[in-house]
């Protein structure tokens, strides 16, 4: 009897187990919609493009193209979307210092671009000195 109890306890641990380890996958559109602008170079372009616009201002600095060194491209597919997110990391090619913070200083810059190649967003990446 107590053989037939300890079946059952190990049975039911099991499936609770495998249970957990199983998630439940939405259904999504499996075309892959490409991003308008495919070429890397065209992309960094338009990003330099806008920097020389003045889009870049963070600190109350404004960027220019010499300040800049793109160096990455990253397409960030949204679950809910098909039209993926553009990213370029840039670093700065000389560390500026953050105001009023004397501890850290602004390495790298990230701009989210649309897919017209348009500033949507710039995020500052700052590291400790």
């Amino acid at each position: 009897m107590q053989f037939r109890y300890s079946v059952y306890w190990l049975l039911l641990a099991s499936l609770l187990m495998s249970s957990r380890a199983s998630a439940l996958v939405p259904d999504t559109s499996t075309t892959v919609v490409p991003p308008e602008i495919q070429d890397k170079y065209k992309i960094v372009r338009l990003f330099l493009e806008e920097v020389d616009r003045g889009k870049v201002v963070l600190f109350g600095r404004r960027f220019d193209r010499s300040m800049l060194n793109p160096t990455r491209i990253e397409y960030v597919y949204d679950l809910n979307t098909d039209i993926p997110e553009i990213r370029i990391y840039s670093e700065v090619t000389k560390p500026i210092a953050i105001p009023d913070i004397d501890t850290c200083e602004l390495r790298a810059v990230s701009a989210v671009m649309s897919p017209t190649g348009k500033i949507i967003t710039i995020r500052a990446h700052v590291w400790p000195k």
